[in-house]
């Protein structure tokens, strides 16, 4: 089992944030899950034109580790392309480890002993997954992504971090007295006291930890919750005819809060729409809101039970 013991100092500064490169991972180790395929364009083009790439994405990720170079833990910043700056400074040398560890030719690929300038082969695959599977629908997924950490920072504000990250993500159990278990893998406990931490959610993943000792910093990723749930949940009839479609639907997600950004994502409606429709409703009486740190949070009043049941 492997723990990461967290003082009070490394909660009291450990935040929720969207990271461009854990979700560019998450994209890439489906790609290379799924294999090269008809149709990939310029990912499939660029694994043809420099077989390096090809085998850096065949042989980084095993059943239960990834190369350490795909998941370093980054400062969160605006972009990709800034988040991978620590990626491609990387030495050749410490890839070649990384690579070592879940090769299944037993020890660093041989393409790799003689290839130059990893850190940037790593980051250009990072960068193709990224364009291949996550720049099309970027903007619903970060409001997804950005929804979730409003969930868990209104969960942080009601019950300490025992509430906003137990069952975070398959496998992680927080105990009293600040004790994270990460893993299965059977790894000495780690003393986090001084360190950087945060928390990703990323989309369809079981999630990963990740670390960059140098600069003590640690980050983990975890499930988004949101992307599992129908884009465009059909109201009942009557509800519909009464309210509208569209403010019918939004008064059966609000059994428990959420945000204008949350209800957005869920219902792929425009956020100035969802924004409208909330005030006719709180107008109504159906719903009640209150801010959390950034966010109004909205829910149903007893009467807006009443009418969704």
């Amino acid at each position: 089992m492997s723990e990461w013991l967290l003082g009070p100092d490394v909660l009291a500064r450990a935040r929720f944030a969207v990271s461009h490169l854990a979700v560019a991972m998450v994209a890439l180790r489906g790609l290379a899950v799924r294999g090269r395929a008809p149709g990939d364009g310029p990912f499939g083009d660029a694994l043809a034109v420099d077989p390096v790439l090809a085998v850096m994405l065949a042989e980084g990720f095993a059943a239960s580790w990834t190369a350490d170079c795909f998941t370093p833990a980054v400062l969160p910043a605006g972009s990709l392309s800034e988040e991978l700056g620590g990626v491609r400074e990387r030495p050749d040398a410490q890839i070649r480890a990384d690579f070592a560890v879940t090769s299944r030719q037993g020890g660093v690929p041989p393409a790799l002993r003689r290839a130059r300038r990893l850190g940037d082969r790593v980051a250009r695959l990072l960068e193709l997954a990224w364009d291949r599977s996550v720049a099309p629908d970027w903007p619903r997924t970060r409001r997804v992504l950005e929804a979730d950490i409003v969930s868990r920072t209104t969960a942080l504000s009601r019950g300490g971090w025992a509430a906003a990250i137990e069952d975070i993500r398959p496998g992680t159990r927080y105990r009293p007295g600040g004790a994270l278990r990460i893993s299965g893998h059977d790894l000495p406990p780690k003393d986090l006291s001084g360190a950087e931490l945060f928390f990703h959610p990323v989309p369809g993943s079981k999630g990963h930890a990740c670390w960059d000792l140098p600069q003590h910093r640690f980050a983990l990723s975890y499930p988004a919750t949101g992307f599992g749930i129908p884009a465009d949940p059909q109201p009942a009839g009557s509800l519909a005819a009464l309210l509208g479609p569209n403010r019918a639907r939004l008064l059966r997600l609000l059994d428990t809060p959420r945000s204008t950004t949350q209800l957005a994502a869920q219902t792929r409606l425009p956020i100035g729409a969802v924004g409208n429709h909330l005030r006719v409703l709180l107008q109504s009486g159906l719903v009640v809101r209150r801010r959390s740190g950034r966010e109004v949070l909205y829910w149903r009043t007893p009467l807006g039970d009443d009418l969704v049941q």
